[in-house]
């Protein structure tokens, strides 16, 4: 069980149950603040990616921090009775963690990161967030996004939908929608996503957790295609990588670190 925060790495797992493939790379940034980390034990699986943010060293800081926290108190050996709250009480407690995160003369460093969290046992998904890095899952054709972005366009689409602010009021706060509103080291985790009812996978099923740097260069469609065009885990993620940096350069955006975790479900 370990955690890794490197510029451009390939893992891969499989066991009875399921195949794993866990890839990161730096993109066109001077510095990798993506981390990830997982543990595979008999038939449970541990996965976690999270994305730093705060500064030059702090985002990078506060992932690496996260990722040995989470390891460390949602490890596979611990035995736990209720998922879903031991993830609400895991991310406030590593909340706090990541919020203390001091700089070389002692003030606070004020750094955060996204995270996402998924824990398989006997093929029952559970699933935990902050932040706007994603979950999706995929069955058959279908693939959906189980995980909700903690953006501030989230808010404002809340209070169009109630009539608390016009749509000329909406247009201009928008442009700021992305701006994330919760994530590990607010100090005070205002928003998670949780599922309270573990969701059953079947054989095929696929779960991918990623940070933005997928999202933001290919659409919801172009990930399916490519996971469900694949059968082998490291050819779609060679893919991936390739139809990001082509949809970089052909949008003019510099590629984002970008860390993604594919999990294939055997049986």
């Amino acid at each position: 069980m370990q955690g890794y925060n490197d510029n451009e790495l390939r893992i891969t797992k499989e066991n009875s149950l399921y195949e794993f493939i866990a890839y990161t790379t730096v993109g066109d940034r001077e510095e990798q603040q993506d981390s990830f980390g997982f543990q595979m034990k008999n038939s449970s699986l541990l996965a976690i990616v999270c994305d730093g943010m705060g500064g030059h060293k702090g985002g990078a800081s506060a992932s690496r921090l996260a990722v040995d926290e989470l390891l460390e108190k949602l490890d596979l050996n611990n035995a736990v009775s209720d998922i879903p709250e031991y993830f609400l009480q895991t991310l406030r407690e590593t909340d706090i963690k990541v919020s203390s995160i001091k700089d070389g003369r002692g003030d606070p460093l004020g750094a955060g990161t996204t995270a996402v969290v998924v824990i398989i046992k006997n093929n029952d998904l559970y699933w935990c967030s902050a932040g706007d890095s994603r979950i999706y899952i995929i069955r058959g054709d279908e693939m959906i996004q189980a995980t909700c972005d903690h953006i501030y366009r989230l808010i404002l689409d809340r209070q169009l939908f109630s009539g608390e602010i016009s749509e000329d009021e909406y247009t201009k706060e928008v442009t700021m929608g992305d701006a994330l509103i919760s994530f590990l080291g607010a100090g005070n985790l205002p928003m998670t996503d949780i599922n309270n009812e573990p969701f059953r996978l079947y054989k095929d099923d696929v779960v991918i957790l990623t940070s933005d740097g997928l999202y933001k260069y290919l659409s919801e469609q172009e990930i399916k295609s490519i996971i469900c065009n694949f059968s082998d885990l490291d050819d779609a993620v060679e893919a991936i990588d390739s139809k990001v940096r082509r949809a970089s350069k052909k949008i003019s955006l510099q590629r984002d670190n970008m860390t993604v975790i594919i999990i294939k479900i055997k049986k």
